[in-house]
């Protein structure tokens, strides 16, 4: 059984991953970021999210536990995702549209749980995933 604390340990250290990624994209190290992302997925066992394969439900499920839907993990994980498909994009790296589309898949799960908080600007996000997706040959 995961426990809560484990939980709490994984959210953290995504949290971490996630601060980093904006310094390093802030100072336009676009390899970094992408590098910083893998190794932290590694490190919280969800490298699998940073396959072009993954399904919907496995996705969603990275964030799931005998407890439920984790919120907070599946924001951290779609943010962590987003910013790897925009370097992968300003980069022209293939892979750019699947890492938006898992991130988009977060964002609307969490988008259709009753009584979640969630940031402001999460229509704007799925809007802008679903904007830049149109324009992706990688993705159908």
């Amino acid at each position: 059984m995961i426990t809560r604390d484990f939980i709490l340990r994984e959210i953290q250290q995504l949290a971490a991953v996630l601060a980093r990624v904006f310094m390093l994209r802030g100072t336009g190290q676009r390899e970094e970021v992408l590098e910083e992302i893998r190794i932290g997925l590694s490190n919280t066992h969800l490298e699998s999210a940073l396959h072009d394969s993954i399904t919907r439900e496995d996705v969603i499920g990275l964030c799931t536990t005998e407890s439920g839907f984790s919120f907070e993990k599946a924001m951290a994980l779609g943010d962590l995702l987003r910013e790897r498909g925009y370097a992968q994009k300003e980069l022209e790296k293939e892979g750019w549209g699947y890492s938006l589309l898992h991130a988009l898949w977060l964002y609307e799960h969490i988008n259709m749980l009753p009584n979640s908080t969630q940031p402001l600007d999460m229509h704007d996000r799925i809007l802008s995933l679903r904007s830049e997706l149109a324009e992706s040959s990688e993705v159908n």
